[in-house]
This record gives structure tokens, sequence and C-alpha cells, in this order.
């Protein structure tokens, strides 16, 4: 039986992964790269953005013209440190140099590397469904929480996105895997050394993704201190944290690192002066009303059971009626006296009372309500657990939903503004936060029929909302997850750029590139920038001789110059709109 078991769950594995992979390379190729995705291409082949590495090329005195094969001239580590310093302030350099390997087996077109993120998410996904398994001692829950993992909107967008964030995902799952693990031995007394090594390696791995996931292990930390406070477990991992200290200390005193707090305070300088003179729903000045109204939207993005809300639930009084209908719910469902189904009736009519005081996404508001028992449900859920070795990791669940956006909050204070109150930093608690759902919906279908109803009719509302948000993310009219778009980008126009050079250029033709803005260099001078140069002779042949030249008085059109004089428009960036 337990054999029958293995295959059905190895079946089901199968069929998530196959039905995650196509999820997840929906359109992956049918948008540009935006912002920071575009930073990790520079960084990851080596070169500075705005070319300061590239005297040889886009900066060359006087401005000479240049080549692509002069432009893809050998870079090394300095390049690599003086790169991810200036572009990345030091961060990400494990996914970075990862990337760098995978462009060289399937080049730097947009799908393909794309594929990498798409990779690690896919790997997360197992490895969500053994650490439930393991952890909590449920195939069912297991599966539960691997299912949520493969529709999820959130780990689609991510998937999508050329940042190290599936790969530090990944990583903090492993690492608190690997830390559970090391308890367990630990307390059986049995040896944990290689334990142990893994533990504070995958701590690194980490740290060498994003610094920001540092509350992660504080919440490692707090669930020795609250669970676990003998002094031989203590003092191993105080031990093994050693090694993410050495490795990082490492790391701060070379160039790609040594920059790291210059930068952050210099971009927390730039970020405090946008939040005061051109503040956004996404950037303002840290007041209580402005981290309330920001971080609304991290909470409705990093729970599946909300995914999508913050869009659908506008107006003050609807709010407050969704607020009042969730109070009434766990006030009925708390009443000893009365049967399940008069506890159901009650709460529909009293729901349909005060909904038909909402005139616009009225299903939309019922999900909101739902949500708003979920905390009460779960904190019933882990007061009622009698098990002495789950409830401790149902705490441990907990403390990671609530710790790592209250962590947000603990950022806009220090920084002065709200740029950080963005799902991408709390998002290494997204796993965690699906396998607590999975917890508390197998606990309500075996041990809690009076909420079947009412919860199940909220599950499969939230279910089609996750249809349109899917949807949505293949449209580009995605919620705030990485960034968002006043109207959906089209193909990558650099490669749309570099496809036309290479099916039109002919001897003594000559390219001129646009300069789109400007940037201060080392000595303090305003230059112009050459970046739309640096990003088409990224998609260009390595040993071409293309005549190449930047135009500086243009500021949005590549044009071909054949020999006769002819001038033809490439492509025209129209300022901001095909520059994402």
């Amino acid at each position: 039986m337990s054999i029958l078991k293995n295959v059905k769950s190895s079946y089901f594995l199968a069929l998530f992964l196959f039905a995650a992979f196509f999820l997840r390379i929906t359109n992956i190729n049918e948008r540009g790269l935006a912002g920071d995705e575009k930073y990790s291409l520079f960084v990851s082949q080596f070169i500075v953005y705005d070319g300061n590495n590239q005297l040889n090329s886009v900066r060359k005195p006087h401005n000479e013209a240049f080549t692509p094969k002069e432009f893809w001239s050998k870079k090394g580590t300095k390049d690599f440190l003086e790169a991810i310093a200036r572009l990345d302030n030091g961060n990400g350099a494990l996914y970075l140099l990862v990337l760098r390997g995978w462009t060289k087996m399937v080049g730097t077109t947009d799908g393909w590397i794309r594929l990498l993120p798409v990779i690690f998410n896919l790997a997360t996904i197992p490895l969500i469904f053994h650490f439930v398994r393991f952890h909590f001692r449920s195939r069912n829950v297991a599966l539960i929480a691997s299912f949520l993992a493969t529709i999820s909107p959130f780990f689609i967008v991510y998937s999508q996105v050329n940042r190290t964030y599936t790969l530090l995902f990944f990583l903090a799952l492993l690492s608190t895997h690997l830390f559970l693990l090391t308890i367990d031995k630990l307390k059986d007394g049995g040896k944990a050394t290689s334990w142990l090594i893994l533990y504070g390696f995958s701590v690194s791995a980490c740290l060498f993704c994003h610094v920001a996931i540092f509350p992660l292990f504080f919440i490692h930390g707090l669930h020795l201190m609250l669970f676990h406070r003998d002094l031989r477990t203590i003092a191993f991992f105080t031990a093994a944290m050693l090694i993410p200290v050495a490795t990082m200390s490492s790391w701060l005193v070379l160039d790609g690192g040594k920059y790291m707090y210059k930068f952050v305070k210099n971009s927390t300088d730039t970020y405090n002066q946008l939040a005061e003179t051109a503040p956004n729903d996404f950037l303002s000045k840290s007041t209580p009303k402005n981290i309330a109204l920001q971080i609304r939207h991290v909470i409705s993005l990093m729970f599946i059971s909300a995914e999508g809300l913050y869009r659908n639930t506008v107006g003050m009084v609807n709010i407050l009626l969704s607020i009042t209908a969730a109070g009434i719910a766990v006030l009925v469902f708390n009443l000893r006296k009365l049967t399940a189904a008069q506890k159901t009736v009650i709460i529909l009519v009293a729901t349909v009372a005060l909904f038909s005081f909402i005139t616009i996404n009225k299903f939309h508001f019922l999900i909101l309500s739902f949500n708003l028992t979920l905390p009460l449900i779960c904190f019933r859920y882990i007061r009622t657990q009698s098990d002495p070795d789950l409830k401790p990791k149902l705490v441990f669940l907990a403390l990671l939903s609530f710790i790592s956006i209250i962590s947000l909050v603990g950022f806009a204070l220090m920084d002065g503004n709200t740029f950080r109150i963005i799902t991408r930093y709390p998002g290494y608690a997204y796993s965690f936060n699906l396998c607590l759902l999975a917890l508390i919906i197998n606990w309500v279908y075996i041990s809690k029929p009076d909420y079947s109803a009412l919860f199940w009719t909220s599950l499969a509302l939230q279910l089609s909302n996750i249809v349109s948000v899917i949807s949505s993310v293949y449209d580009d009219r995605a919620p705030h997850y990485f960034a968002e778009y006043g109207e959906p980008r089209m193909k990558n126009p650099y490669i749309t750029i570099s496809k036309f050079i290479r099916n039109n250029y002919a001897k003594n033709d000559t390219i001129f590139y646009p300069s789109h803005g400007t940037f201060i260099n080392d000595a303090g001078k305003i230059t112009p920038s050459v970046v739309d140069a640096q990003l088409v002779n990224i998609y260009l042949p390595k040993n071409a001789d293309y005549i190449q030249k930047i135009d500086y008085h243009e500021k949005n059109k590549v044009i071909l110059k054949k020999s006769d004089g002819k001038r033809i428009v490439i492509f025209d960036f129209k300022d901001s709109r095909y520059r994402y």
C-alpha cells in the first residue's frame, strides 16, 4: 500500500511539474527585458553599465568608431567585481555567476535566459512537497502545497524575471529544510556535523543571492530560542553560522562587495529625494499611513488566498462591510449551542444582507472577508494542535509569515521611504505561506465540517480569481510583483535592432546609436549615456566588424547610414516608451 502511495505521489508531482512548466513558459519570450533584468544581463557578461570598463569600445576617447568584436573583448574577475559593485550594489553574485555560465550555453535571448529562473522555480515544487511530507508527516498536505505552488501567480511572475529571486526562494526553503532536519538529528543525539556544514553553506548561498534575506535567519534563531534552548544545539548552530560570516566578510573586502554600504546609502538618499519630490503608490515618505497603504499590496500578493485582491477591493465602506461579515462569521462559528447547519444559514443571511450594499466586485469582497478570518483559523489550528513535535513547527511557519512582512516596516522606518515595501524582499517566505495554507485546508477538511460550506466556496472563488491574475500576467498587466508598465511591453527592441543590423549591414556602412539620458562618472562629471549601444551589441555576433558610433545629439533613433549616404531609421525608442 505504501508503494502505491509513493507511485501516486510521483504521478501527481510529475503532473504538477508538467503544468507548472507550461504556466511559466507561456509568453516568456514575448516581452522585452525590463529594469533590473537588464542589470543581471550586464553583470553576468562582466560589462559595466554605461561603459566604465569599455574604454576600447563604447567609451573610446573622442567618440571613435567601435565594433562588436571590440565590445566583446576579453573580461575577467576585475570586470565582474566592478560591474556588480556599480550596478547591483555588490548583491546577487551567486545568481549572476550561474547566469554567466547559462548564457555561455544557451545565449542571451530573452526566453532562454528567463528559462534559468523557471528551472529554479520548478525545482522548488518537489522541494515543497518533500519539506511538508518530511516535517509535517502528511502526503495530502504535501500535495496540496505542491498544487498551490504550481498555480501560483507569484511564482509564475518571478519565473519570468531574469533576476536572482527564484533561486533565492529555492535556497530559502532548502536552508530552512536543512535547519529543521539538523535540529531533528541533534534531538536524536546523532552526529549532525555534515548537516550543520550544509546548513552553513546554504545560508551563505542565500546571502550571496540577496542580503535582504537576513530576516529569515533571524527567524531561525528565534525558533531556536523559543523551542530548542539547550546549549549543545545553540552552540552547534552558532558554529555553523561562522561559515556565512566568514564568506560574507571575505566578499565585503573585495571590490564587488566593499562598496555595498556606500551604494545602499546612496540609493536610500536617492529614493528619499524621489519620495519627497515625486511620490507614487510604491514610493513615498515613511509615514504610518503610507506604510499601511503600501503594505496592503504586499500582503495581497504574498498569500495565494488573497493574491490579486487589492486591485478589486476599493472603497472604505465596502471594506468595512467585509470586515463586519468576517467578524460575524467568527462570532457565529464560536457559538457552541448551534448546529453546523444553523451556523451556515445565519452567516449566509448576514453576508447576503451586508453585501447587498456592495455594488462592485462582490466576489472579491467575499474573498477578502474569508482572508480576514484565516489568521483566526490559523491561530485556532495551532492552539488546538496536540502533537508536541508539530506545534513548534506550525508556530515557526506562522512566524515566517508574520515577521517577513513586519520586517518591511523596519526597512521603511530605517530608510525613511517605502521603496523596500515590495514583494520581492519578503518573497523568501512565500513557500512557507503556501505550506501553512495547505495545512489549514487539510485541517478544516478533516476536523472542522462547521467551516466547510463557506470555506470551500471562498477557496473556489479565489481559484477563479487566480485564473484572472494569471491571465493578467500573460497580458503584461499583472499586479505589482516586480514592476508595472503603462502599456504591455513589446518584444525586446534591442534584439529587433540587432536582427535588422545582421540582415542589412554591408561593408562601409555605419550604425549610429542614440544617447538617452546622462550619468555622473567617477570624476563627478555628467556624461551622456551609451546604454542603448551596449544593449544592442549584447545581441550582435561577437566577432563582427560592424562600424558603430554614438550620436550624442540624437536621443531616440538608431540609424543605419549606408555607404552611399542614405540614412535608414532602424528604430525609434520614443523616450521611455520602449526603454523598459
